[in-house]
């Protein structure tokens, strides 16, 4: 491909990227809405005496959308952001690197490191490690909701509770609610997370982008 296939094929992914965000972003918030909806419809009908809070139907219920279906989306959407970071930067990487293939071989790291490893070394490009180093954390429970179903005792991961530590730290000490591990040792995921997760993804991904076009 010459120069100018190049940069009309990273433009694409760039549009792709945006696209997908955009419709992500989309679902997520709608289907998060009709979950609370229904969460805040079945405290009203509890609030006016119309069911039993007390009740083992209605406990069960509001545990289902409390902890189940917020979970199990929310689980959902941090593989989906992750899976969609790393198809892109693998994209921008072949384009860009012509022996991509080669170069990957016999780097250590996971996908993020090495591919963005490969472009600082043949096209100086060099985005926020700041970025980067937050994002593996979620990577690592990623990989826990994969291989682990979420459960932290399940995973070989020696630093996976470090991510978590540091995920809990950053929610406390700046205001989203992250994540928290329950008793069996299964982690759920807060109302804020999968936004900063979108949040570090766009930052990298666009920091990538840009600097191509320096």
């Amino acid at each position: 491909m010459n120069k100018d296939d190049i940069k009309e094929s990273l433009n694409e992914r760039q549009r792709y990227f945006k696209r997908r965000s955009k419709i992500t972003q989309r679902v997520y918030a709608k289907a998060e809405e009709g979950f609370e909806k229904e969460l805040q419809k079945l405290v009203n009908n509890i609030g006016v005496g119309e069911l039993d809070g007390n009740s083992k139907e209605v406990q069960n219920a509001r545990h289902k959308l409390e902890y189940q279906h917020f979970e199990v989306l929310r689980e959902a959407m941090l593989i989906m952001v992750c899976s969609l970071m790393e198809e892109v930067l693998k994209d921008i990487t072949k384009l860009c690197v012509p022996n991509c293939e080669n170069e990957i071989k016999g780097r250590r790291g996971n996908w993020l490191k090495k591919h963005l490893d490969i472009l600082k070394k043949e096209r100086s490009i060099i985005v926020n490690q700041k970025e980067v180093s937050f994002f593996q954390h979620f990577i690592k429970l990623r990989n826990c909701v994969v291989h682990g179903g979420g459960n932290v005792n399940k995973s070989e991961d020696a630093k996976l509770q470090e991510a978590i530590s540091s995920l809990q730290k950053y929610g406390k000490e700046n205001g989203p609610d992250m994540l928290g591990i329950l008793g069996d040792g299964y982690f759920w995921l807060g109302r804020d997370f999968v936004v900063e997760v979108m949040i570090r993804c766009k930052k990298i991904i666009n920091g990538v982008f840009k600097k191509l076009q320096e």
